[in-house]
């Protein structure tokens, strides 16, 4: 709790402390508002975590949160960024070229990391010629 009262953003911090506990996360409140700050710090590992945490409640955040951590080569985000636009699914195919093509992009990064499920997914991406 000392690291919320010493925040510049105090402001931020109680309204993200209003939200959390409006989603009956109480318990998880100060925890998951400490990460956020460290999220919005620039850590790539505290960007995954809080992308991963959010991700129900907020999926917008959390694929935001989730690709600046992999914009910084972090590996599980990049698998968690290419897994997201795996699943993605629309009738326009448009749309569904960029979500795919955007899908190898990340997925590749995070296979050539060695990463199990982004190699797995990459060899789908192979075997269906979207490589």
């Amino acid at each position: 709790m000392h690291l919320l009262l010493r925040s510049k953003r105090i402001r931020d911090v109680l309204a993200f402390l209003i939200a959390a506990a409006a989603y009956g996360q109480q318990s998880d409140v100060p925890e998951l508002a400490q990460l956020k700050i460290a999220a919005e710090s620039g850590d790539c590992v505290s960007e995954y975590a809080y992308g991963l945490r959010v991700v129900a409640s907020n999926p917008a955040e959390s694929l935001a949160m989730l690709t600046k951590s992999a914009d910084q080569a972090y590996g599980p985000a990049e698998d968690a960024v290419g897994a997201y636009y795996f699943q993605r699914h629309t009738l326009d195919p448009k749309i569904y070229s960029a979500q795919r093509r955007e899908s190898v992009r990340w997925t590749s990064r995070a296979a050539f990391k060695g990463i199990p499920e982004a190699q797995a997914r990459l060899s789908e991406f192979y075997e269906t010629g979207d490589v």
